[in-house]
């Protein structure tokens, strides 16, 4: 990664290089799907060519969506209430169930916030999937409760070990038996 003294992050301005092409270009060029939605109806204004690869459809397709038909029922309805009445947000995110054009149900995290066009309200919206950031919570999940089952089997096993060692064998009440039972 590549960092610029501010002094040179400063000398580019609005008169450096056309802006509204320049940010067309970012948002086409991102590697994340990204939208343009409206906020009031969700209504998809523009999708890019990320967005097109990874959800499957075109973009006349997509000019014909809301946003919400992208998400399935228990997700449409968590979406539809973090989001409405919110023309006007610096940033939201949350994790979401969506479906491509071919039913595949897909995890993502949406990165949302507010933009103006020429003077009406807009969402820009990001797509992070998500489906192994969550495999890889879950089954970090399952080994910490693992680790922790094991945990208090030899914690059982050493107090067994305690309780009995009256009438353990002589050889076990040598200190480095007892060192390795305990």
């Amino acid at each position: 990664m590549r960092y610029y003294k501010m002094s040179v992050i400063q000398s580019f301005n609005e008169n450096t290089f056309n802006y509204k092409e320049s940010l067309f270009l970012l948002f086409n060029s991102s590697p994340l799907p990204c939208f343009i939605v409206e906020t009031g109806s969700f209504k998809i204004k523009a999708a890019n060519e990320s967005a097109v690869d990874f959800y499957e459809y075109g973009s006349t397709e997509f000019a014909e969506l809301s946003f919400s038909d992208l998400h399935v029922a228990e997700s449409k309805t968590k979406f539809l209430h973090q989001f409405k009445d919110k023309s006007k947000i610096r940033m939201a995110k949350g994790i979401f169930n969506q479906q491509k054009k071919h039913g595949t149900v897909v995890s993502v995290e949406l990165y949302a916030n507010s933009i103006d066009i020429n003077n009406q309200p807009y969402f820009q919206i990001s797509v992070v999937e998500v489906m192994d950031k969550i495999a890889t919570q879950n089954n970090l999940s399952t080994e910490t409760t693992e680790r922790k089952k094991t945990e208090e089997k030899i914690r059982l096993l050493a107090h067994l070990v305690e309780e009995t060692s009256d009438v353990l064998p002589a050889s076990y009440n040598e200190p480095l038996y007892r060192k390795v039972l305990a």
